[in-house]
């Protein structure tokens, strides 16, 4: 599922892969959660993670601050801990970097890149008409080809705990129908004890 979400990808499959692992989620946990609120979870424990990392490279002075580590602080390192690009700080990089190398570094990437557009030949417009033409037809392609569906295991994982759901629902109906009928037993006997009084 990570591999879902590597590479440049647009907002929609971005919000798919998550839509996705979302129903995972539901499936395993038989919680019912947002999409947002699993990605916010994830930021969260990500900060988490950087945020101890961090203080973990503090010495001098701070060290007599403890850091307190999370209880799941293994699990985090397990599952985050071995990847790169925890926020601005890659997994293993010192926190202090020379900012004026980067700069420079960046600098000189744009210049290239300015070079290399001034050098461009100006593009004919025909040329760009039927590339964009070739690029909208093979975008329609696409998104006429059907998209996958779920794995039938987790379909039949879905619809026996469905089955679960409505046993259970109905079961719920049957007591509350019990209980509707004894308490309307109760008003009519009641009843009819007040009535021979009066």
């Amino acid at each position: 599922m990570a591999s879902s979400f590597n590479g440049s990808r647009s907002v929609a499959q971005l919000s798919a892969v998550w839509e996705r692992l979302r129903l995972k989620f539901a499936l395993v946990q038989a919680v019912q959660i947002e999409a947002a609120q699993l990605k916010n979870k994830y930021q969260t424990l990500k900060k988490e993670f950087s945020t101890i990392k961090l203080a973990e490279s503090d010495t001098g002075n701070k060290t007599n601050e403890p850091i307190v580590y999370l209880a799941y602080w293994d699990l985090l390192v397990q599952y985050i801990g071995d990847k790169s690009g925890l926020g601005s700080v890659n997994f293993g990089q010192s926190v202090h970097s020379d900012s004026s190398k980067r700069k420079a570094e960046v600098d000189a990437e744009i210049e290239r890149q300015r070079e290399q557009r001034r050098k461009k030949e100006n593009v004919d417009i025909g040329q760009g008409l039927v590339l964009l033409g070739e690029n909208l037809a093979k975008a329609l392609v696409q998104r006429q080809v059907p998209q996958p569906v779920l794995a039938p295991t987790l379909l039949a994982e879905l619809a026996s705990k469905q089955y679960a759901m409505l046993q259970l629902i109905e079961s719920n109906q049957q007591q509350v129908a019990a209980h509707i009928e004894s308490a309307a037993a109760v008003n009519a006997a009641l009843l009819s004890f007040l009535s021979k009084e009066h």
